[in-house]
């Protein structure tokens, strides 16, 4: 989550940062829609599908009806099943994260994102998903009057977001501070939490990984072996084979280090800051702040 927030801290009038105010562990299911196997095959026994739209739309009635009361501004709910969206009469797996838009503090405050374990997707799709949260719609949504390019690879790119995946456009930093600044209620703008789980943050997702690690977290049939072809290292990407041993490029996570004494943060290939958690504090007081706080079931 820190580095969410660190996709975050570009964003002014107000500033936006999330407070992790706890961590549950769903025990089952039984709060989201999966989806059965099915006779063609495409749904097995063996890999566990979620409706992410039938979810999103269960989760929040649960809100609604307090079957479920988790006291936050944004609830991230984190799943590792493969997030499905119908489309037509089909299913359509090419879907990571799913939220309602400008849902903030409200019944709907809930945000569903697809994560594999230790390949650290996630940072990306989460902080696109807290976008729609904070008020934000696709880059180029014209219907909603978004007029910024949606092939530019920015945070709220709705295709494959690229090198400028870790900052919002100027569309969306202008939603974003619209909804902050004129639509919150007071009662969401002030802090209310004493915890912050991540107050004592000292490390970076990418600290102490090497570029084969990365490529072997996410492609772990690719024949990804310790050498790399350390030229993109300034450009912060690793050269990797994915699982059916096709070159592909992946960008460095916060943290990995590009150059003897450079990390990358936020794509760029930097000198290692003097204070590298500068975001939170140890303790939220009441405060004019508009700081965030996030749950997670």
């Amino acid at each position: 989550m820190f580095s969410v927030n660190l996709r975050y801290a570009a964003l002014t009038g107000p500033a936006v940062q999330f407070l992790l105010t706890g961590v549950i562990l769903a025990a089952d299911y039984s709060h989201v829609v999966t989806v059965p196997p099915t006779p063609d095959g495409f749904v097995s026994e063996q890999v566990g599908y979620l409706d992410s739209e039938e979810s999103l739309k269960k989760l929040a009635h649960r809100f609604q009806t307090k079957k479920l009361n988790v006291t936050a501004d944004l609830i991230l709910f984190i799943t590792t099943l493969d997030m499905l969206i119908m489309q037509g009469h089909n299913w359509n797996h090419k879907i990571h994260g799913l939220a309602y838009i400008s849902a903030i503090c409200t019944a709907t405050r809930i945000a569903i994102v697809e994560d594999t374990p230790a390949a650290y997707r996630m940072i990306d799709i989460a902080a696109h998903e807290m976008g729609h949260s904070c008020g934000s719609e696709h880059d180029g949504d014209r219907q909603r009057n978004n007029w910024c390019n949606p092939h530019a690879g920015w945070i709220m790119s709705p295709v494959g977001r690229g090198a400028r995946n870790s900052e919002f456009s100027e569309c969306s930093k202008h939603r974003i501070r619209h909804f902050m600044s004129r639509t919150l209620s007071a009662s969401c703008v002030f802090v209310s939490s004493s915890i912050n789980r991540l107050a004592n943050i000292t490390h970076l997702p990418g600290t102490g990984m090497s570029p084969s690690s990365l490529c072997r977290a996410r492609y772990p049939y690719g024949d990804n072996r310790d050498t790399q072809d350390q030229i993109y290292y300034p450009e912060c990407k690793a050269s990797c084979l994915d699982n059916y041993q096709q070159p592909v490029q992946e960008s460095f996570l916060d943290g990995m280090h590009c150059d003897e004494t450079k990390i990358c943060l936020k794509g760029e290939c930097i000198n290692i800051p003097e204070k590298l958690f500068p975001v939170t504090k140890k303790t939220a007081t009441k405060t004019k702040a508009y700081r965030r706080k996030i749950n997670k079931p």
